[in-house]
């Protein structure tokens, strides 16, 4: 790539993920699941370790990430931004050198490299971004350009050091959400058995050698992080363990998978991947490894969305990598006939803003306006109404699972279930029942209740009662917000 087209491609890219993301400068707001990660990083750096000190079930990746994150900025999204701008600056240079390889051409790859970023960016799977899948969907890529340009090359022998790469990449995957290294699993073994039919032993051995090598070179850093913090076995329990319970009760792996494809919001992506897949089998171009191992890597993704255990957009993100063979039919197809930057130009554009208007925030915050902007306003007035009422000795807790309010404040929680996952209270009663021991103790000045929270009350006339019981004995009502959706109480005076 020249010097040239790399400074193109940071500028478009910049230009667009400013408006795609959720913790753009522009845009300034974190989800719940992001507020959560990022109030783990956050804890991080204060010398909280994580799963011991602050529960949550993802890999140790996405808390180190945040964690870098908030040492850049811990009261901004700034470098939230930052390194989510790297890790999906990386993922559109290697969508570009994909299409590079099968498009003979940068308009074309250009032209590309958008339309997929159409579907990557899109408003029912990135949803904001920071989340697991999102991080790992460059990972994806990178690995998927290794792989085609392997196979276009003709060669007879795997590079180890591409399998290095793929270990690396499956590593990190791994270390954001156990699932998401399934994508690796037939494709390392597909490239292993295929040195062993064309009986390149010493290959076979230095490819296997240098994928646990990659392997290493990621989870080995993250073991000895875990151990030194004394969080190893809590690490163990909540990110694979605890995984078993939260898919308790889901349908069977082909029910799960046939569900999701027929979903509305993104059946889009499973269409497309199932033209990706018949266009690789029926491809006169494509060797029958390539077609085994493509193969594979789709089945097997499809399982990792499946086992992911709840029905969220994002984890159809996974399934993106599997979109570009489909994409490239389309792009070749509407370019056979020329190549010139006054037909294309028009096209990349066109692909820009619809880019901009899939994802969501475009039309949202700088069109239409919504919810999600007005509440970014008041967390700024939050800001200075708890300043001025409350001092910073004055203990904070959340009840929910709404963790954005200790990293607007610039708190830390003190309890370990700092929010409840969604999941049922049989199945796992422990973050519900510490958080109502924490408020019936006393011991906190002031309490946030997100009003979803007590609207779940409704359903649960225990918890009902033992949270109002609570509440009456010990707080008042000091503030109560419609854009932020949440009731603040103050600990009576005496109690």
């Amino acid at each position: 790539m020249t010097k040239k087209r790399f400074f193109v491609l940071l500028g478009v890219f910049t230009a667009l993920f400013l408006f795609c993301t959720d913790s753009s400068p522009l845009i300034r707001y974190r989800g719940i699941d992001s507020s959560a990660y990022f109030t783990v990083g956050r804890g991080i750096l204060a010398g909280k370790a994580p799963y011991t000190n602050l529960f949550d079930n993802k890999g140790l990746l996405i808390y180190l990430l945040n964690a870098g994150a908030a040492l850049i900025s811990g009261s901004t999204t700034v470098g939230l931004f930052v390194v989510e701008w790297i890790f999906h600056f990386a993922g559109f240079v290697f969508l570009f050198l994909t299409g590079e390889l099968f498009l003979k051409g940068s308009r074309r790859a250009l032209l590309f490299t958008l339309i997929v970023s159409v579907f990557y960016f899109f408003g029912g799977t990135y949803e904001g971004g920071n989340l697991t899948e999102t991080f790992c969907l460059p990972l994806q890529i990178i690995s998927f350009y290794l792989l085609c340009r392997f196979f276009l090359s003709g060669d007879a022998v795997h590079r180890p050091l591409y399998m290095f790469f793929h270990g690396l990449c499956a590593a990190a995957a791994f270390c954001l959400r156990p699932n998401l290294i399934l994508m690796w699993v037939p494709a390392a073994a597909g490239i292993f058995l295929l040195m062993l039919v064309r009986k390149e032993y010493a290959a076979a051995f230095k490819n296997l050698l240098f994928g646990v090598l990659g392997l290493g070179a990621v989870m080995l850093p993250l073991a000895v992080f875990a151990l030194a913090e004394g969080c190893f076995s809590d690490m163990i329990d909540q990110t694979i363990l605890f995984s078993f319970r939260y898919i308790e009760n889901n349908g069977s792996l082909i029910s799960n998978i046939v569900t999701d494809a027929l979903r509305s919001s993104t059946v889009n992506i499973y269409i497309l991947a199932a033209v990706s897949l018949g266009t690789v089998i029926v491809s006169k171009k494509a060797v029958l490894p390539a077609k085994l191992i493509y193969a594979g890597m789709t089945l097997f993704s499809l399982a990792a969305v499946s086992l992911a255990g709840r029905s969220y957009g994002h984890y159809r993100e996974y399934l993106i990598p599997f979109i570009i063979p489909a994409v490239l039919l389309v792009t070749r197809l509407l370019t056979v006939k020329t190549d010139s930057q006054y037909v294309l130009g028009p096209m990349c554009l066109l692909a820009s803003a619809a880019v901009l208007f899939n994802c969501g925030k475009f039309t949202d915050f700088f069109i239409t306006g919504s919810e999600d902007k007005n509440r970014v306003e008041a967390w700024s007035r939050l800001r200075t109404e708890y300043s001025e009422k409350f001092s910073e000795d004055d203990r904070m807790l959340v009840i929910g699972n709404m963790s954005v309010y200790y990293n607007v404040l610039e708190k830390l929680p003190e309890e370990k279930y700092f929010y409840i996952p969604d999941i049922s209270y049989d199945v796992f009663p422990d973050p519900s029942d510490a958080q109502m021991a924490a408020l019936r103790s006393g011991k906190y000045d002031v309490v946030f209740v997100p009003m979803i929270y007590e609207y779940y009350l409704c359903y649960d006339e225990r918890l009902s009662r033992e949270f109002y019981g609570a509440v009456d004995t010990g707080y008042d009502i000091c503030m109560t917000d419609i854009d932020l959706a949440v009731t603040v109480y103050e600990k009576k005076q005496g109690v």
